[in-house]
């Protein structure tokens, strides 16, 4: 059993690997094209160029802000400039705040980055730059599951408009990859109950898991009464 195991590995890597790149679903594919992130996408040595190319300058930096509302409020994060786009990728394995954190001192802002691990994602996948972050010690289970931002006007799948970048009508989709949403679960609806309660206990862990358990009762209340509006069509469907 243990040589069959070592004899398919490479193959099952294989088959993670394409799922994880291709390019979504016939009926919901990845997109490539954002233009909403244009303002967000900066040379970080000359935050100035705020268009891809302007100037002459090459973006580095896909800026994403104020991602941690209970740790780090108001922090700006480096996120790589093809964030989300154009294939099914775990685009978020190696990013702070949730999914990494940074060995050295700093929180994976622009001026944390060297120059050299910050563009593209495969530039943080190189060995030198990949090391500069660690995966904490609970991983959330959404940091691993590929997905890709999606046309919610041209989409059967299902799809969240995006938490990161709201008010921009960007969309993203972990169905059309092939994996769960836990995102929704796990971390959008958490912060959500957190502002909506003003949770301001401390330490840290205490004020994550009040935001949680409310998170999870709105989850269970929320399935409850689809539990219950699925019983009323029914019992209305038998008297009829």
């Amino acid at each position: 059993a243990v040589a069959v195991a070592l004899l398919l590995e490479p193959c099952l890597q294989a088959v993670a690997a394409i799922s994880r790149h291709h390019t979504g679903s016939p009926g919901c594919p990845c997109i490539d094209s954002l233009p909403q992130l244009r303002n967000r996408t900066v040379n970080s040595l000359n935050p100035s160029a705020t268009k891809l190319g302007k100037g002459g300058e090459q973006a580095d930096c896909l800026l994403a802000l104020d991602l941690d509302k209970l740790k780090n409020p108001g922090q700006e994060y480096c996120y790589p400039t093809d964030y989300g786009r154009g294939h099914c990728e775990s685009w978020d394995v190696l990013l702070p705040p949730e999914c990494a954190n940074q060995r050295s001192q700093g929180h994976g802002s622009p001026a944390d980055l060297p120059e050299k691990c910050k563009g593209w994602l495969r530039s943080r996948q190189t060995p030198e730059c990949s090391d500069l972050f660690e995966a904490p010690g609970t991983a959330l289970p959404w940091c691993r599951e590929p997905w890709c931002y999606v046309d919610p006007h041209n989409c059967d799948q299902a799809w969240s408009l995006s938490y990161y970048f709201p008010g921009l009508g960007m969309a993203y989709s972990y169905a059309t990859c092939g994996s769960a949403n836990y995102f929704n679960i796990w971390n959008a609806v958490q912060l959500e109950m957190c502002q909506l309660f003003a949770v301001v206990e401390k330490p840290y862990p205490i004020m994550w898991l009040s935001c949680w358990a409310c998170a999870f009762l709105q989850q269970l209340i929320d399935a409850t009464r689809r539990f219950e509006e699925l019983q009323d069509r029914l019992a209305t469907g038998q008297r009829a």
